[in-house]
């Protein structure tokens, strides 16, 4: 059935055509909706339907969004700028040493030349479509800074300059009228369920999950209000150690200190966090290694790649991993009933029945490396999400969900309602998730949180007698007191 004649067409205005163009992709949507709405078995609707539930909450923070201290903003950005220059005026000076021109780190074409033919390092290539081409990208700079001690001055310079760029990029980005950081927030954004973020509907600002930790000071809560953070703790290892069912490395996320305690089962002292704090090799202490080589080595990382990720000798990460699993046998079990399950049906399903299906060759490593962290990386944004929904539903307007950022949930609340919204989020968070093992043993699975808050959403740390940002997130209790001081009136940009 056609809504329009090819006469009548011709003739509609621009905005007519766009209201008829909106309601024919709606009604197609609908369509196809009603269609898939009867495909679906009963595991796939549960999650369909779980999904559907955050689309209130994330409604209601894509409209507040967050206030952003103008002043913080600028003074910052001004700062990174000052950085830039100077490094950028560093490497005009020391590339002329070698290279008989100016280096522009902006050009590729410039970087493969002063690299490869200047440098002699072997060329990094990348094969796209059957063509492999020359490249001089992030990961290239990365592996020539760590691999050839010709390259490393100044492929770190350069990786330092591109990284300070992209810190200046977010902070000069356009916000709101009123100031805020809006944002949008996208329920089905990646496989494992966990949310992605974006721009704005209205095309400010932009993702809010990939504002780091050192440039988050300039977001800061509405007057008269609190940020409340929560974090849970050590979730994809507690993930990992209940799936694969492996008592040892149980009993290792649920000490203190997982840290500690797998330097010391790896290395045969007591786990002890100064025994663990001794110097191994280098600048690496035993607990420094485990921290940095656990996870990737969970999740079938190559000790080539975790070298260059970690900026750790490869013989060093080729050491651990023997004695990793060795004494934690029960993981790389797990990785065989991974690569079992791909074989058989390329289906996976998570403790929340959240299923995937793999269609990529199942026998290929990128695969059963992807299959491996789905099922820990699902099931903890199942849980993160959970736990977001029932602090919007019970206790809204009290407690301001924010955003979510991975394994974390930032909140805002009235300052006189920080004990109410602190105790509301433990009863919130205290629930217990049931995990089949390998072996169908059942283990009842509990995720600790930190608990943080403060006046702007930056970290504070406590480094010789003073707090590196007073006003920051902190994990003790104390408030500082509010007052005119605390930059809550900065929000207007203009």
């Amino acid at each position: 059935m056609h809504l329009f004649t090819s006469q009548q067409l011709d003739t509609i205005n621009k905005q007519d055509a766009y209201f008829v163009y909106c309601g024919i992709d709606s009604l197609l949507t609908h369509e196809i909706n009603t269609k898939l709405d009867n495909l679906l078995d009963n595991t796939t609707r549960a999650t369909y339907e779980f999904e559907r539930s955050f689309l209130g909450p994330v409604v209601q923070m894509q409209r507040r969004g967050i206030a952003v201290s103008h002043k913080v903003r600028l003074a910052t950005a001004a700062k990174i700028k000052e950085e830039i220059l100077y490094l950028e005026n560093l490497l005009g000076e020391i590339t002329p040493l070698v290279y008989d021109k100016k280096l522009n780190h902006r050009s590729p074409i410039q970087l493969r030349e002063f690299f490869y033919d200047c440098l002699k390092i072997p060329p990094y290539t990348k094969s796209e479509k059957g063509v492999k081409r020359i490249i001089v990208n992030v990961d290239a700079l990365h592996s020539i800074s760590h691999d050839y001690v010709r390259g490393i001055p100044f492929a770190r310079l350069i990786l330092a300059i591109r990284d300070l760029i992209k810190q200046h990029e977010v902070l000069t980005k356009t916000l709101c009228p009123d100031g805020r950081w809006r944002f949008s927030m996208n329920i089905g954004g990646t496989e494992t369920g966990r949310w992605s973020s974006s721009a704005s509907p209205f095309w400010t600002a932009g993702n809010i999950q990939n504002i780091r930790k050192e440039l988050r000071h300039i977001f800061i809560p509405d007057p008269g209000k609190i940020f409340i953070n929560i974090d849970l703790q050590g979730a994809e290892a507690r993930c990992v150690a209940y799936l694969s069912g492996d008592e040892n490395y149980i009993k290792a996320v649920e000490t203190v200190d997982v840290h500690t305690c797998v330097a010391s089962l790896c290395w045969g002292f007591p786990p002890e966090r100064a025994l663990a704090d001794r110097k191994y090799y280098k600048e690496h202490s035993y607990r420094d290694i485990s921290k940095k080589l656990t996870y990737g080595s969970s999740y079938l990382g190559s000790a080539y790649t975790l070298a260059i990720n970690t900026k750790i000798e490869q013989a060093l990460v080729v050491e651990f991993q023997h004695k990793f699993f060795k004494q934690f046998p029960g993981i790389r079990r797990w990785h065989e009933s991974v690569s079992r399950q791909l074989q058989e049906n390329a289906t996976l399903i998570s403790p929340f029945v959240r299923r995937r299906t793999f269609w990529q060759r199942a026998w290929e490593d990128a695969t059963l490396r992807e299959a491996v962290a789905f099922l820990p990386q699902s099931t903890v944004p199942d849980i993160i999400n959970r736990v977001l929904y029932l602090l919007w539903y019970n206790n809204a307007p009290r407690i301001e969900v924010l955003c979510q950022v991975h394994d974390s949930i930032l909140m805002q609340t009235a300052i006189e309602d920080v004990a109410f919204a602190k105790e509301t989020i433990k009863e919130t968070v205290d629930f217990m998730v049931p995990v089949t093992d390998i072996n169908g043993i059942t283990r009842q699975m509990f995720i600790p949180i930190e608990f943080q808050q403060g006046f702007n959403w930056g970290p504070s740390y406590f480094k010789e007698g003073k707090w590196t940002n007073p006003h920051g997130m902190k994990t003790d209790n104390l408030l500082p007191q509010y007052s005119k001081d605390f930059p809550n009136g900065d929000v207007q940009l203009k």
